[in-house]
C-alpha cells in the first residue's frame, strides 16, 4: 500500500519523502496517540505529514483500483501484505472526503469530562464504530480491512492504530485490556487461524459480509474480491473458480439466499472479461449463507452433519468450441479414502474415541478434521480457472415439480426465500430457497424445472426443511437440486433446494445437457 501511495503522489506531480524527523513536529502532534497497554508506543503517525499528503490521495487510490487492466487489482493481497501500514480514510461518503485534520479540512473532536470528588470520566469515541459506518458498506474497502497487517484509521474526527495484537487510540491512555482482546479476535486472528489449511468458516463469513456491500459498478464484483481470494489461495487446495473453492465445489455451490438478494447487473463485464455467473454467489447482491462446507470438513461444527455426494461431473467450458476442463471437486475422493479405512497420508493420524473419530495433522495439531486434506501446494490453482469463461457444462437428470406454498418459520431470514414444492399428486416433497421476490404475484402452482446435482443425508435435518418427508431409519435422505431458468441456448440458476430421495426417484426423470451461466 505504501508503494501505491507514493506512486499515487507521483501521478499528482507531487514530491514527498519517506523519512522525517520528530523534532520537526509540534508537541501536540507528538502525543497524538496514547497506548492502550502498559507498553510504550512509538510515534507512528504525524498530522503534519498527513497534511502534506492531502485528502486527494484517497481519490487517486480509488481511481487506480478501478478495473481498467491495472496490474494492482489482482495483486492487492501482495500490496497490503508488503505494506508497513494502510491508511484507512473512513470518514465521509466518497473517496474525495480526505482526512479530517489534514490538508484543508479541519476536524472538531469534542471530548467531555465529568468530574467527581474522587475521579473523572472522559467520554471516548468507540474505535469499533467505523466498522459500522458508510466506509464499511462499500465493496472495495473490505480488502483493506481484511488484508492489512497494520492500519491507521481516520474516523469520527479522531484516529487510531490497529495491528494484529494491539490498538492505540488517540488521547485514550490505558484502556481496559478487554477492549484489546475483543479487537484482536476479529478480523486479524480469524483469517490466519488455520494457517496453511482452509478456513471455511472465515471464507463464509467474508462472503456474507462482501455480498451485502455496495458497488458503484456491479461489474467490479470479482475485481473487488480478488485480493482476498488470492490470499486464501495459499490455504485452499484447488484455488477458486469464480468465487467458489474448487476442491469443495459440490458443497459451495449450495449457497443459500437469505433475505432480499438480487442478481447483479450484467450490463458490463467483469475483470475476467465475462459476466459474473448465476451459479456463483458473486453474481448476486444481498444476504446469503455459506455454512455447509464446515460440516463436511470439521467434525462437530454446528447443528448439521450433512454429507454430500455428487451425482454429476462438472466441466468448465473453454473459450474455443470443444474446450473444457474438469472441475476438481476432489473432496469426495479424499472422503472416500477415509471411509474405506485406508491408512492416513504421511503426517496424518486417526483419533478414535467412544463419541466420534477425527483426524489430526502434524503441522496443525490443534485442528480436527473429518478427513485428511491435501495442502494448497499439492493441488495448486490452474490458470484456466479464471482465464476461461465462467460457464459450466454437465449432464444432469431433470424432473418437474410445483411450488406448494411459502414456508413459514420463526426465523425471519427464511420468510422471503423459502417455499415448499410438491409432486404431481400434490404431496409436499421438498423445499427451495429462491432469489425471487415472493412478496409479488403468488407463486403457488408455478412449475419448477429442477436438476439434481448431488445426494445428501442428515440425521438431524430441521423440521422446517423436512416437513412431512419420509425418513429412513431416522436419517433424512435427499437430492440437492437447482431450479434452472432457460435464457436462450443456456440456463441460469433460479433457486437451490432439496427433494426427498424417495420422491425424486419416483419421478419420470430425463437426462439432459446443461450449459449453466
Amino acid at each position: 500500500m505504501c508503494g501505491v501511495i507514493f506512486r499515487a503522489l507521483r501521478k499528482l506531480g507531487k514530491k514527498t519523502s519517506t523519512s522525517f524527523a520528530a523534532k520537526e513536529l509540534s508537541q501536540p502532534r507528538r502525543r497524538s496517540f496514547s497506548c492502550q497497554t502498559p507498553s510504550e508506543m512509538p510515534c507512528v503517525f504525524f498530522n503534519d505529514w498527513a497534511r502534506n499528503i492531502s485528502g486527494s490521495i484517497a481519490s487517486v487510490l480509488f481511481k487506480m483500483m478501478r478495473p481498467t487492466g491495472n496490474v494492482h487489482i489482482t495483486n492487492m493481497d501482495s500490496i497490503y501484505a508488503n505494506a508497513y501500514c494502510t491508511i484507512v480514510a473512513a470518514d465521509g461518503e466518497d473517496a474525495d472526503y480526505g482526512l479530517p485534520g489534514a490538508g484543508l479540512r479541519p476536524r472538531h473532536l469534542l471530548q467531555r469530562t465529568l468530574d467527581f470528588p474522587s475521579c473523572s470520566f472522559k467520554n471516548i469515541f468507540s474505535p469499533d464504530a467505523w466498522r459500522f459506518g458508510y466506509h464499511s458498506t462499500r465493496g472495495w474497502t473490505l480488502q483493506e480491512v481484511e488484508l492489512s497487517r497494520r492500519r491507521i484509521v481516520f474516523y469520527g474526527q479522531t484516529m487510531f492504530w490497529e495491528c494484529t495484537t494491539l490498538r492505540w487510540q488517540e488521547e485514550v491512555p490505558a484502556a481496559p485490556e478487554v477492549l484489546q482482546r475483543r479487537f484482536v479476535d476479529r478480523p486479524f486472528r480469524q483469517g490466519a487461524s488455520k494457517g496453511r489449511w482452509p478456513n471455511l468458516e472465515y471464507w463464509g463469513d467474508i462472503v456474507k459480509q462482501y455480498s451485502q456491500r455496495t458497488l458503484t459498478f456491479p461489474s467490479d464484483a470479482q475485481a473487488a474480491f480478488s485480493g482476498i481470494e488470492s490470499a486464501l489461495d495459499r490455504s485452499f487446495p484447488g484455488g477458486f473458480l469464480h468465487g467458489l473453492p474448487e476442491f469443495f465445489f459440490d458443497e459451495a455451490v449450495l449457497w443459500l439466499p437469505l433475505a432480499g438478494i438480487s442478481r447483479r447487473n450484467r450490463e458490463h463485464k467483469c475483470i475476467s472479461g465475462y459476466h459474473v455467473p448465476s451459479w456463483s454467489w458473486l453474481g448476486w447482491a444481498g444476504d446469503l449463507s455459506i455454512e455447509l462446507c464446515n460440516y463436511e470438513i470439521y467434525p462437530g461444527h454446528g447443528f448439521h452433519t450433512e454429507e454430500t455426494e455428487p451425482v454429476l461431473e462438472w466441466f468448465q467450458m473453454g473459450p474455443q468450441p470443444g474446450q473444457k476442463r474438469r472441475v476438481r471437486n476432489h473432496l469426495r475422493l479424499w472422503r472416500a479414502r477415509a471411509t474405506k479405512k485406508a491408512l492416513p497420508p504421511a503426517g496424518w493420524a486417526l483419533i478414535q474415541n467412544k463419541h466420534r473419530s477425527y483426524y489430526t495433522v502434524d503441522s496443525a495439531p490443534d485442528l480436527k478434521f473429518r478427513y485428511p486434506l491435501p495442502t494448497a501446494a499439492e493441488v495448486p490453482p490452474e490458470p484456466e480457472q479464471l482465464s476461461w469463461p465462467p460457464y459450466l457444462h454437465f449432464r444432469a437428470f431433470r424432473a418437474y415439480f410445483k411450488i406448494f406454498r411459502v414456508l413459514i418459520s420463526a426465523n425471519p431470514y427464511l420468510l422471503p426465500t423459502g417455499v415448499s414444492i410438491s409432486d404431481a399428486e400434490g404431496e409436499m416433497v421438498g423445499a427451495l430457497w429462491l432469489a425471487l421476490d415472493i412478496t409479488g404475484p403468488p407463486l403457488a402452482g408455478r412449475d419448477c424445472e429442477l436438476i439434481a446435482i448431488s445426494r445428501g443425508s442428515s440425521p438431524n435435518e430441521p423440521s422446517l426443511y423436512r416437513g412431512t418427508l419420509a425418513q429412513n431409519g431416522g436419517v433424512y435422505e435427499f437430492y440437492n437440486v437447482l431450479w434452472i431458468k432457460r435464457e436462450g441456448h443456456y440456463m441460469v440458476r433460479e433457486a437451490v433446494g432439496k427433494v426427498s430421495k424417495l420422491a425424486w426417484e419416483r419421478q419420470a426423470v430425463e437426462e439432459i445437457d446443461v450449459e449453466l451461466h
